[in-house]
């Protein structure tokens, strides 16, 4: 449960979630905290369809203002580790993922809190479900005019910075959760670390004190 304290307190219950995994890593996972972060560089190598998503982080975002309308193809997330599972505790899912076991993770903000505290770098960490959509990202962008991106007062050049910046930020945390429709049976939970370099491949890290936020998958019980 985390709590928030406004006029008087407002409990979140969130969710548990399931992540599948063959079963020798779940037990090193519980024997020494030991997990593989992934990430869409990864996603996009993966010929299974269940595993594999080419199109992850790559969005095209259409911005509406007030006074203007923006359009832009982005790649996101290179800069990211990535967590999957599901909020669905399912053994046909289990078994479409070539997995024969799993972990539950009980308190999932204070598991990814206790895993990013492992990452060099960490900027800033998310987590939620993931949502299903084709096409592109719509988002609003106020009163945003291309004249705030201009390099100089003469107005005829922009400020490439200034633009890659407002392009990366212009959707938030969308563009880490969106997915396509053929996906939505999965019922994706994900979590991301975002740091402050370039990454391309996953991460194994040793994080014992997340263990306790967990539980072993049983469905024999």
């Amino acid at each position: 449960m985390i709590s928030i304290t406004i006029a008087t307190q407002w409990h979140i219950r969130t969710p548990g979630i399931y992540r599948f995994m063959p079963k020798k890593y779940v037990n090193e996972f519980f024997e020494n905290g030991r997990i593989r972060l992934s990430c869409f560089a990864e996603f996009a190598k993966h010929g299974d369809e269940e595993k594999g998503d080419c199109l992850e982080g790559k969005h095209i975002l259409v911005g509406n203002g007030s006074k203007q309308t923006v359009f832009a193809v982005t790649g996101h997330g290179n800069n990211a580790y990535i967590l999957c599972g599901t909020a669905i505790l399912s053994q046909d899912l289990m078994t479409s993922f070539g997995c024969d076991s799993g972990i539950h993770i009980k308190e999932t903000t204070a598991f990814g809190v206790a895993i990013g505290r492992k990452l060099s770098g960490l900027t800033q960490g998310l987590e939620g479900p993931c949502y299903y959509k084709s096409g592109s990202i719509e988002c609003g962008i106020g009163d945003f005019e291309l004249e705030q991106l201009k390099a100089s007062s003469d107005g005829k050049t922009l400020d490439l910075n200034k633009l890659g910046g407002f392009v990366l930020n212009m959707a938030g945390a969308a563009v880490f959760f969106k997915k396509l429709p053929s996906y939505q049976h999965q019922s994706e939970y994900r979590f991301v670390w975002v740091v402050d370099h370039e990454v391309s491949a996953p991460l194994a890290i040793e994080c014992p004190e997340a263990r306790q936020f967990c539980e072993k998958i049983d469905f024999a019980a």
